[in-house]
């Protein structure tokens, strides 16, 4: 959906009918919350990676990214899950988020939790990214890449880290 589209009734029904009640709020609800240096909308000639375990939701920005309905924009470069849940802790993985990055001169790293452990983070009060993804966005950061963080889930974050995402 545009900004400021109107959506006419029909449509609405037919979208619902064609996509997951999850997907459509999904759409719905985006907020942008900072655009320095005005790095979107992203334009073709960048090379874009997608690094993040939660992008892999079903209608998510990695079947965006992958599908070849899609009208080609962007470079679309490659995909790796870099880290979901707190309990992953696989030095291989951030090696594959980095060595992809490198490669890219705007880096997508989608952050967050699933429903599950969304749940368990609001009953412990933790308002913190987990500490695998916080890592990954610091090693990141630390290539000088340009960086669009894509928060997913239902809980509210600690962002004290996001003065380096643009």
């Amino acid at each position: 959906q545009k900004p400021n589209e109107q959506i006419t009734p029909a449509e609405r029904v037919r979208r619902k009918r064609e996509k997951p009640l999850s997907v459509i709020a999904g759409e719905d609800s985006i907020v942008l919350l900072k655009n320095e240096e005005e790095i979107l909308p992203l334009k073709p000639i960048q090379k874009v990676c997608l690094i993040g375990k939660v992008a892999e939701a079903e209608g998510g920005v990695k079947d965006f990214l992958l599908s070849k309905d899609r009208e080609r924009k962007i470079s679309f470069i490659g995909y790796e899950p870099g880290y979901g849940d707190s309990t992953d802790i696989s030095e291989d993985r951030l090696v594959d988020a980095e060595k992809l990055a490198t490669k890219s001169s705007i880096v997508l790293i989608a952050v967050g939790l699933d429903e599950k452990h969304s749940q368990q983070a609001r009953k412990d009060k933790n308002m913190r990214l987990p500490a695998n993804q916080e890592a990954l966005i610091n090693k990141i950061y630390g290539l000088g890449k340009r960086v669009i963080l894509l928060v997913y889930g239902e809980n509210s974050y600690d962002m004290a880290f996001d003065q380096k995402a643009s």
